[in-house]
């Protein structure tokens, strides 16, 4: 028997790591994947996230800036994959014809 597989995520940003935790909990309650995009030193939010990216500055504008890269790095691979994916349909949709 496969396991079924929980794809849905919540994804947190903050530059500090605070005031979230009900945030997680309520996510963790509906089995939800966290992933937290965190600045300094991760705050509360790193002890409940299951995955923490954190930008270790105490400069709020270096923070968000350094979060804006890692979201537009993160879409650009889910938009080749989509496209490979497409290519890689189309490609046997042409062998079969």
């Amino acid at each position: 028997m496969t396991e079924k597989k929980n794809y849905k995520k919540l994804i947190l940003i903050s530059e500090i790591g605070y005031n979230h935790n009900g945030d997680i909990s309520i996510a963790k309650k509906m089995r939800l994947k966290t992933i937290g995009f965190l600045g300094y030193n991760g705050g509360k939010a790193k002890k409940f996230c299951d995955t923490s990216l954190i930008i270790p500055s105490n400069n709020t504008a270096r923070i968000q800036e350094e979060h804006k890269f890692m979201v537009h790095l993160i879409l650009e691979q889910v938009e080749t994959m989509i496209l490979k994916i497409s290519d890689f349909k189309r490609l046997i949709y042409y062998k079969i014809l």
